[in-house]
């Protein structure tokens, strides 16, 4: 992942809600939750998480 944000300045990804363990990894990367959508072929609720170099963690 390292290698990743050294090429972008800003990431996105999608992850579901119930992922507990897979939002823990990205927050603790620096991503944020910047929306939050169900899926209507999962039924699942999934979030969209920003990574953004610039930001001051």
């Amino acid at each position: 992942m390292e290698y990743v944000k050294q090429l972008h300045s800003t990431l996105s990804l999608n992850v579901y809600q119930k992922n507990e363990r897979a939002l823990r990894f990205y927050r603790e990367n620096g991503y944020t939750i910047v929306s939050k959508q169900n899926v209507e072929h999962t039924g699942e609720i999934e979030f969209t998480m920003i990574w953004n170099k610039n930001k001051v963690e």
